[in-house]
């Protein structure tokens, strides 16, 4: 715990998401020092992202051509490769957001709870690694109220509000956990606003 030492954290408690993200890593793999597991998980993180943004294609076009183009325009986009040498939440994050809203227009599409279950838990998680996500969380939340407005479906409207519990209580989750074994309090560090 010697590096909770150090003030970072008491700034920025908010990056102890992907501090638990990379534990789990390390635990798992036994890396130590070595950072490029961590750039293997980054790729095989941007894969799945892809693939989940090719499972909303499908989802919402009804022409087997969209699904092709944006594999293509996603295969050519070299600045989310290179970034994945970069050993920081932003491809993990955007793995768990796209998983989200692919879930969405699952359970949009199949009705099945398992499918607005899992929306909400990819949301909240990619809050935790990224704050940043927060904004995918808001557009996916005036999406999924837009929808229900129009289809008024109580599985919907309980996925909904899963959602929201998700995206505002998973991104404590990290902190909490990190205080409760190191037993150091972190507070509230800079307002993300500074």
């Amino acid at each position: 715990w010697s590096f909770f030492e150090e003030p970072y954290f008491f700034w920025y408690p908010f990056q102890l998401g992907y501090v638990l993200f990379c534990e789990i890593i390390i635990r798992i793999f036994g890396t130590g020092n070595n950072f490029l597991v961590m750039q293997y998980v980054n790729v095989l993180c941007l894969a799945v992202a892809y693939l989940s943004a090719i499972g909303i294609c499908r989802r919402i076009s009804s022409k087997s051509e969209v699904p092709k183009l944006a594999a293509t325009m996603m295969l050519f986009c070299m600045p989310t490769v290179f970034f994945c040498t970069f050993t920081y939440g932003n491809i993990p994050g955007l793995m768990f957001v796209m998983l989200s809203f692919w879930m969405f227009y699952e359970f949009k599409e199949r009705k099945k709870l398992v499918f607005g279950i899992l929306s909400a838990l990819f949301i909240g998680i990619a809050i935790s690694i990224k704050m940043n996500y927060t904004i995918a969380f808001v557009a996916l939340a005036i999406i999924w109220l837009i929808w229900l407005l129009g289809e008024r479906n109580l599985k919907s409207a309980i996925c909904l509000l899963l959602v929201i519990v998700s995206a505002l209580s998973i991104k404590n989750a990290a902190i909490t956990s990190y205080e409760k074994r190191s037993a150091i309090d972190f507070g509230d560090g800079i307002p993300m606003a500074s």
